[in-house]
């Protein structure tokens, strides 16, 4: 009892304090309520973030050439909108190979990504 309202007024505190800075100091604030007791907690939280920050940068990746594929397509430049489409594929499947993404949403975008690029390029 006596513990759950110590917690209770930390997460209180923690949620003042998110709406008074940035995310960033309120990640740091986290880091510091939640941290892990036993040796080996200390180090799964090390490589779970290490492997977040990793995923997140393959991610960002795909999203960076999706826009710019998106450009392509709007600009109605055939070749580039390609090029593109070849490189987000390739990347996606990778990303789908190392369990970034699930195997549905990864064909799930490719196919979304040839469906826009079939129906505005088609040869008439």
């Amino acid at each position: 009892s006596r513990q759950s309202s110590v917690v209770s007024q930390i997460l209180t505190f923690a949620t003042a304090f998110v709406k008074l800075h940035n995310n960033l100091e309120a990640n740091k604030l986290k880091q510091y309520i939640f941290m892990p007791q036993l040796k080996q907690s200390a180090k799964r939280l090390r490589q779970s973030k290490k492997l977040a920050r990793a995923n997140k940068r393959v991610k960002d990746n795909i999203d960076y050439l999706a826009r710019n594929f998106k450009k392509a397509v709007t600009a109605k430049d055939k070749s580039q909108a390609q090029d593109f489409a070849k490189k987000l594929i390739k990347l996606i499947d990778k990303a789908a190979k190392r369990n970034i993404y699930h195997l549905n949403k990864a064909a799930r975008k490719k196919s979304r990504m040839m469906k826009t690029l079939n129906s505005n390029f088609k040869d008439k």
